[in-house]
């Protein structure tokens, strides 16, 4: 995809356990990042998600965030477990083996 002065080109991710959906769009300068989401048509990945987050390269971004070229769109779904609860499951499990 080619970028010129007016476009700028992002990447909009969603990681699920199995799998990453990654999509490229070049959109015009100046665009936020819920626009970027339509664009991108992600929409039809997310479904049956509920109370989504979004960021730029980790740090979360409200939806009328501007995004800038090579900006890496996430979005971020509910953790099932904290990472601290899954360490002490892990260890519980080292444990008793």
């Amino acid at each position: 995809m080619e970028t010129s002065e007016k476009n700028i080109e992002v990447t909009v991710v969603f990681a699920l356990p199995d799998k990453q959906i990654q999509i490229s769009v070049v959109c015009r300068c100046g665009t936020r990042l819920f626009e970027a989401l339509e664009i991108s048509e992600i929409n039809e990945h997310l479904k049956g998600y509920d109370n989504l987050e979004y960021g730029v390269y980790g740090f979360r971004q409200a939806l009328d965030y501007q995004l800038h070229n090579g900006d890496r769109v996430e979005i971020y779904r509910q953790l099932i477990l904290s990472p601290t609860e899954t360490r002490r499951l892990r260890a519980k499990l080292r444990q008793s083996k």
